[in-house]
């Protein structure tokens, strides 16, 4: 149970531009077009040469990842913030530490490896499908029902590509066809869902990431996991940043709270790039060395502690979000 906050709440000054996040969804047509022309006039020469997965690529992995991961740890470097969670962190943080250490030991890498994924996939999820729940002004179980169905398929997509399951099996198609029917519930799922929602802006929501998930399908089955992973990482991290930013300015805007960025903003630096700014230094490092072992232990200990953080941090009535407002 949340202790109760007695601590300063300002009132928030920047509004987070509802329509600016749904516009990164732009990234899925635009993907559509550079498959079509991929097909059409280069006979899949950039299915032949583009990696698995974005991250693989030296820039994409410094701007994608690891910032926001980052990034969403900074906001708790806040007193009143920090006596707030208290309990929460001094507990989970050694436990998270213990656990991201010892599971490959204890379990195994693959399994381990698989359990991350499952945790990360859920986590991006979670995080698509409860803006819609903010939009659309309505949840319950038909909610629950769409939000489950669709996150099966994207689970069941993004560890057979990290995992090549269905290289391991006999019929390599299985998990696509299984994948293609659950899209049967997950379609009638978002028409009933849709139909339920208060505001215009929720339904297109809603229709947008039925489309996210469609489109996923597609691009799995035509074998471009590239742009399988680099929609959903592009819209999750980007928008992750923009609530982050804009909370960070709302709460510091009156009276500066956050011991990290005080000294930034004494030598001049805006709050609204203190966030980005400490996020992409630290991620820069931790890119460079990407091949060291301390590296991807640290990197597997901030995952676990961004996505149980996440988890409360942000819910309706959270400290963070009484300094968002929706525009």
């Amino acid at each position: 149970m949340a202790l109760a906050y007695t601590g300063t709440v300002e009132t928030p000054i920047i509004k987070t531009p509802v329509k600016s996040t749904m516009a990164l969804y732009w990234v899925v047509p635009i993907t559509w077009l550079v498959i079509f022309i991929d097909s059409a006039f280069f006979k899949g020469a950039l299915k032949q040469n583009l990696p698995v997965n974005p991250s693989s690529i030296f820039l994409f992995s410094l701007f994608f990842n690891s910032p926001h991961i980052i990034g969403s740890t900074l906001n708790f470097f806040d007193l009143e913030y920090y006596r707030h969670y208290k309990k929460k962190l001094l507990i989970s943080i050694p436990l998270i530490m213990v656990l991201a250490f010892s599971m490959p030991i204890l379990i195994g890498e693959d399994l381990a490896f698989a359990l991350y994924l499952l945790f990360t996939v859920v986590h991006f999820a979670g995080q698509k499908f409860g803006m819609c729940i903010m939009l659309t002004k309505t949840k319950g179980l038909s909610f629950q029902f769409w939000k489950f169905s669709g996150l099966a398929i994207d689970a069941l997509i993004f560890i057979d590509i990290v995992l090549g399951l269905s290289a391991k099996v006999e019929a390599p198609s299985l998990i696509q066809y299984g994948t293609l029917a659950l899209f049967i519930p997950f379609t009638a799922a978002t028409l009933y869902y849709s139909s339920l929602s208060k505001d215009k802006v929720g339904t297109q929501a809603v229709w947008q990431n039925y489309g996210l998930v469609a489109s996923t399908w597609v691009f799995y089955a035509m074998g471009y996991p590239f742009f399988v992973i680099l929609g959903p990482v592009v819209i999750h991290d980007i928008t992750a940043f923009m609530f982050y930013i804009i909370h960070d300015q709302n709460r510091n805007n009156l009276q500066m709270h956050n011991i990290l960025y005080k000294p930034l903003v004494q030598l001049g630096v805006p709050i609204l790039l203190c966030c980005p700014l400490i996020a992409l230094s630290l991620a820069s490092i931790l890119t460079i060395e990407h091949d060291q072992q301390w590296v991807i232990m640290s990197l597997v200990f901030l995952n676990i502690l961004h996505y149980y953080t996440e988890s409360f941090a942000w819910k309706k009535g959270s400290l963070q979000r009484r300094q968002i407002v929706i525009n």
